[in-house]
């Protein structure tokens, strides 16, 4: 509130509006708006359809839990005087006598319904309802629309859902855990990915239509990925054509000329390279060797090993610039520029004033920034770096525009809530304020990392008076949608469009895809191997020729060598002769053969699955089978029959052959491995996968904790003879597919299926479990029991195919994992730098230093006056038991990998904030203190790790796209591929005659036109009951009680 008046800061805030045209003062970020402005027809299409899911969900809210989170338990005086019990505890009903009654509503007087499954206070207390027993100043219940709307959108966000519906359970119902997993996988989870995807498919319509990147105003640049021993060398490959010289020359003596071109071999040497990066994790060793507790030699070891790492890069930097094959050709270089810069300042920083000022901790941050290096010398983080980052440009594009949005923000809520936050904290109090930019700016950060966003939500409007906690909702939870959903999507979408690959690259691997499809293949390493191991155990067909002599004469006739050709070239006899005497074909139709094959060539089809319908890769040639395949083809396919009939095979087992009676049975009876239509339609698969059905049954209801209670009991023995029963059964199943498919050795073994290689480790392991006993067996080896639920995957296609490509991303995945500990490695160095031995605290508050945090001293455990009061000992500690530590690298790298999950986050740097200049001094928080700003490297920190972990989702969905063929597929065959699919969905109208009846022509003509007046009518209706449903709100008057009733029945 500001001058007296209410709506001041309101105008205020609109008047801030004005500084956000700003984010279009950057090119990057103005492409960003503009895409982002391209994209909003969808944005909003999908934004109202969440919107009507939560008024979907707030309206259920409304109806069945309101009053639910002002029910507590009371303890009943001698006097009859109430006095809410500590800790508090929800409930739905309590006994009286004999009889449970509801929650008594303090203001009506009377008793509600109790619930029947939630928690009933123990005898001696009352439920009461109040509505000032609200949690967070009363914002948080389902009382009345707006309330419930914004309860929905909080537990939504997934920021302390689970306490809210453990809540609403105590105060109504265990159903109501139904109702918010309901919501939080409805709206947080199909919703919010839904949005995450039309983001990133409507950044990829900008750049098919603009042929540009959607994050940059240059155009797409695509990078090629070179080999490991290209990508690691740091100049181009071009000739060094500045040093012309005589080889007689050169060979006398140690010229200059000589010494420049042996420095330039060396700088452009792959060794050279590598033995920087080495000197860089050398270097990075002695800075993890930091800690707090380090004794004086180990520190001295350190210092004097980052001097003579510094002078050691800047002797390298100085060898590159003279080795360089040009000057320009040194300063186009980034990564020279890099180095000199750092270079430079790293030398600066260890002179003697400033080596021993209390600044120098902060200035080691350039002597980490070496560590970028490694990145570049390993070769799959290095891929991977380059394949989703690209550049670097677009996501350095997509943090400014973060940043640079939450700055301007922050103007806008410093005149919302500026000065508000008084009557709730002071300024000595670890809470989030508004009266400050700085403080502005870090409150938002939060609130887009969503860790505590709610208490800053509810501070917010607690802090506002009257009707003003409405717009301090909604504004932050307009900024929140921003940042928890639009910053994460375009992360998203940058990393997927660093994934794509040019037209032209994506044909020419389409070419090289159809030739290495049609070109004649030898047996498989894998086979090969094999054949050479046991080779004793393979042997030739046996196949049985046919005797003509021995044939019954009417099966046989006589035929001359004519006939035989004739029959055999299925030509008549008068051509034959025409086609013998006939010349080969002329030159100029081998060139035209020639050319169509070579045109053929450029419209391959794109490799599928076999039980995919096969995509064309041209919008306008299509691959037909009825194509004449050329003599490559044809040759190919010959050369493939043969080796089949010189194959050598080897037995199933050794002894079952191909034309043995049990294998044909057990062939007969499993089915096909290889088509998963062929495995669902089998009814041999379909028995199997019941059992399985069956046995995770058995593992839900065999439970661990009870089961010595259940020991020597029927129902044990029971689920004992059953797992002993199904496991005979898998093992009959297993017997009968190896004999079927063979072992190893035949081409479909057994164990040449990766989903076999599954179900054989888990009938393994099953059967391990049961002999040795549930007892005797180790709780880990009776936990792989629940794994025999994947024995289902193979039975399900979209199941399976996720299961698959998850599968094929752990190596992506791995390699993200590893950037990600990379990235991690730099900020705990620094961490131990900057915050090492800062961190330690009293319990006791009252204490200033290490020295007085002795003893024991009192703590009140109640909010009573006067409330009973404990000795504590008084414990000198980090803070959160020890967790909270940058002492040493270890500790530190612990402590930011917990970070990464934002759950923390907010309290750790709260604790860094208050940190003191010295150690053992007790932290103290003050806004006013210098040490505020400590929360940069905390937002840095954030940001940089928010990226990090879309960067799993976004090679996640690269991979999925990667096993469906659209990465190999150009902008022009995917349109084709959209249309086909919307083609295949278009079904022909049903062709609806009009009744002859007058009643049902009459209706008929109501209800047939789509926008008719009848169901502009009926949606009218279902909008006033959604109105009525949502005037409802808690103790209101009894006749809108009647007449909502009335209405709605």
């Amino acid at each position: 509130m500001g001058y007296g008046y209410p709506n001041m800061s309101l105008f205020k805030t609109l008047g801030a509006l004005r500084p956000i045209r700003l984010l279009s003062i950057i090119p990057g970020t103005a492409m960003i708006l503009e895409s982002l402005e391209l994209s909003w027809d969808v944005l909003l299409a999908v934004s109202g359809l969440i919107l009507f899911f939560l008024i979907l969900f707030a309206l259920l809210g409304l109806v069945s839990f309101q009053g639910a989170f002002s029910r507590r338990c009371y303890y009943i005086g001698n006097d009859g005087s109430l006095m809410q019990i500590e800790p508090v505890r929800y409930c739905s009903g309590y006994r009286n006598g004999t009889s449970v009654m509801g929650p008594y509503n303090i203001q009506t007087g009377t008793h509600d319904y109790y619930g029947r499954h939630g928690y009933m206070c123990v005898s001696g207390q009352m439920c009461v309802e109040d509505p000032n027993n609200n949690p967070q100043y009363n914002f948080v219940n389902y009382d009345n629309i707006f309330s419930s709307l914004l309860s929905v959108y909080t537990f939504v966000s997934l920021e302390l859902w689970t306490d809210l519906m453990y809540q609403t359970q105590d105060a109504d119902s265990s159903i109501a855990a139904l109702y918010y997993c309901l919501g939080v996988y409805i709206i947080s989870f199909v919703m919010s990915f839904l949005l995450f995807a039309v983001i990133t498919s409507a950044f990829a319509r900008v750049r098919q239509f603009g042929s540009g990147s959607a994050f940059t105003s240059k155009e797409k640049g695509y990078l090629i990925l070179r080999d490991t021993e290209e990508a690691n060398t740091n100049e181009d490959n071009d000739p060094i054509w500045m040093f012309d010289y005589h080889r007689d020359d050169f060979r006398k003596g140690l010229s200059t000329l000589k010494l420049r071109w042996l420095l330039v071999h060396l700088v452009r040497s792959q060794a050279f390279y590598y033995f920087g990066g080495f000197l860089v994790l050398l270097d990075l060793i002695f800075m993890c060797l930091r800690s707090y507790t380090a004794s004086e030699s180990r520190i001295e070891l350190i210092n004097n090993a980052e001097t003579a790492f510094t002078f050691i890069f800047a002797i390298e930097i100085v060898i590159r610039m003279v080795g360089a094959t040009s000057w320009m050709n040194f300063w186009s270089s980034k990564r020279n520029v890099i180095d000199l810069f750092i270079a430079i300042t790293t030398c600066v920083i260890q002179l003697p004033m400033i080596q021993d000022s209390a600044a120098y901790k902060y200035l080691t941050i350039f002597q980490i920034c070496r560590c970028y290096r490694l990145f570049l010398c390993i070769p799959r983080v290095q891929r991977l770096v380059l394949a989703a980052l690209g550049t670097g440009e677009n996501v350095f594009n997509v943090m400014v525009f973060l940043i640079l949005a939450t700055a301007l923000c922050a103007t806008m809520f410093m005149q919302m809530f500026g000065g508000d936050f008084n009557d709730l904290f002071s300024y000595t109090d670890a809470e989030n304020r508004f009266d400050t930019f700085w403080q502005s700016f870090v409150s938002l950060i939060i609130v887009y990392t969503s860790e505590t966003w709610t208490e800053i939500l509810y501070n917010a409007m607690a802090s506002q008076a009257g009707k003003g906690s409405i717009y301090a909702a909604i504004a932050l939870s307009i900024y929140f949608a921003f940042g928890r959903y639009i910053m994460s999507g375009l992360y998203i979408a940058v990393v997927l469009e660093n994934f794509e690959l040019s037209d032209d690259y994506i044909r020419r691997y389409q070419i090289k895809d159809y030739i290495h499809r049609h070109r004649f293949k030898d047996f498989g390493k894998t086979e090969t191997i094999l054949m050479r191991i046991f080779y004793p155990l393979y042997h030739l067909e046996d196949k049985k020729n046919l005797h003509i002599p021995k044939l019954p004469a009417n099966l046989t006739a006589s035929l001359s060598k004519a006939d035989i050709t004739e029959l055999l070239a299925d030509i008549p006899r008068t051509r034959r002769n025409a086609i013998i005497n006939a010349t080969g074909p002329s030159v100029l139709e081998k060139k035209f053969v020639s050319l169509y094959t070579k045109v053929r060539a450029n419209m391959p089809l794109l490799k599928k699955e076999e039980n995919a319908k096969p995509t064309p890769s041209s919008t306008f040639v299509l691959d037909n089978d009825d194509t004449p395949d050329d003599y490559d083809i044809v040759a190919s396919e010959e050369n493939r029959e043969a080796m089949k009939e010189r194959a050598t095979i080897a037995h199933s087992l050794l002894m079952f052959s191909d034309r043995s009676r049990i294998r044909y049975y057990c062939k007969k009876l499993v089915g096909s491995s290889v088509d998963g239509q062929a495995e669902k339609r089998n009814l041999f698969n379909w028995i199997i996968m019941i059992c399985v059905f069956v046995s995770i049954i058995m593992v839900i209801l065999d439970e661990p904790s009870t089961r010595m209670i259940r020991k020597d009991t029927i129902r044990q023995s029971t689920y004992n003879t059953i797992e002993i029963a199904l496991s005979i059964i898998f093992i009959i199943e297993l017997i009968i597919r190896i004999i079927a498919d063979g072992l190893l050795l035949t081409p479909n073994a057994y164990l040449r299926n990766h989903w076999n290689q599954l179900d054989i480790c888990v009938i393994l392991l099953n059967t391990i479990t049961i002999f040795m006993g549930t007892e005797q067996a180790p709780r880990g080896l009776s936990t792989l029991r629940s794994l025999r639920i994947l024995r289902l995957i193979r039975y399900f296609n979209g199941i399976r195919d996720i299961f698959v490509s998850l599968f094929y991303s752990f190596p992506l995945m791995l390699d993200a994992l590893i950037f990600t500990l990379l990235v991690l490695i730099p900020f705990a160095v620094y961490g131990v730098n900057i915050f090492g031995g800062l961190m330690w605290l009293c319990n006791d508050d009252s204490v200033l230093s290490r020295g007085e945090c002795i003893g024991e001293f009192t703590n009140n455990i109640g909010d009573d006056d006067p409330s009973p009061s404990i000795l504590i000992p008084r414990v000198w500690q980090n803070p959160q038991n020890g967790f909270y530590s940058y002492d040493n690298f270890p500790s530190a790298l612990q402590h930011l990998f917990s970070l990464t999950s934002t759950e923390g986050w907010v309290d750790s740097m709260f604790s860094a904030m208050s940190t003191p200049i010295e150690p053992d001094i007790q932290p103290s928080f003050d806004w006013n203190s210098a040490t505020v700003y400590h929360g940069l490297f905390y937002i840095i920190f954030m940001i940089i790790s928010q990226g990090t972990i879309q960067l799993f989702v976004g090679v996640i969905i690269e991979k999925f796209k990667e096993r469906s063929g659209i990465t190999t597929l150009t902008t022009a065959q995917r349109q084709y591929c959209d249309l086909q699919r919307m083609l295949a969905n278009v079904k022909p109208t049903i062709k609806v005659f009009p009744p002859q009846s007058k009643i049902r022509r009459f209706c008929y003509d109501l209800v047939i036109e789509k926008d008719g007046m009848f169901n502009k009518v009926m949606m009218s209706v279902i909008i006033l009951n959604a109105c009525l449903l949502a005037s409802e709100f808690q103790n209101e008057p009894d006749w809108l009680s009647y007449v909502q009733g009335k209405s709605i029945h």
